[in-house]
């Protein structure tokens, strides 16, 4: 099991409370969902991630940081 999304160290948006910890939150809950072991090394894993993980972004109108999805989806990718 990876280790649970990390709270603060990527995610840098302008509410700190508890917006960051439900935008992490969401993200983890999603990506335990859809991933699978070896993901990493598929298109169709890959696509899957990153579709969720934009989803959750686009939840929390954070889906146009274009920095802010490539450190979480290389966290994700690194992690999961």
């Amino acid at each position: 099991h990876p280790e649970p999304f990390p709270r603060n160290d990527w995610l840098e948006i302008p509410d700190s409370g508890h917006m960051v910890k439900r935008v992490v939150d969401d993200i983890d809950e999603i990506v335990r969902a859809v991933r699978f072991d070896g993901w990493q090394n598929t298109h169709a894993g890959e696509r899957e991630v990153k579709i969720a993980l934009r989803k959750t972004l686009f939840k929390y109108k954070l889906h146009q940081d274009t920095e802010l999805f490539e450190r979480a989806y290389g966290y994700i990718r690194e992690y999961y």
